[in-house]
């Protein structure tokens, strides 16, 4: 009998690609924090954490994108001040 809880893989994503969008997203909030395509602070089940997301996500769906890039932030320490955006001005 097949597993049933068996998993398979979704999306194919590349620590560089994680890099980038990690940078992007601090960029957006006006961060310091960078992070290099192969930073080791982005471990094997960081990213395949972040891919099986991505393989989950409906297409166009940036907000669970960013919860997502988050969860990957906070994992190494870095937490942003979400109660408002430094470029829109927007608070919650």
């Amino acid at each position: 009998m097949a597993d049933p809880d068996g998993t398979f893989i979704c999306s194919l994503v590349h620590r560089r690609t994680i890099a980038q969008d990690l940078n992007e997203f601090l960029e957006d909030w006006e961060r310091p924090e960078r992070f290099e395509p192969g930073d080791d602070r982005l471990t094997d089940e960081l990213c395949a954490q972040y891919a099986k997301t991505l393989g989950d996500l409906d297409d166009g769906d940036d907000e669970a994108v960013y919860d997502a890039l988050d969860v990957i932030l906070q994992a190494v320490g870095i937490v942003i001040n979400y109660s408002q955006h430094p470029i829109t001005g927007e608070t919650e």
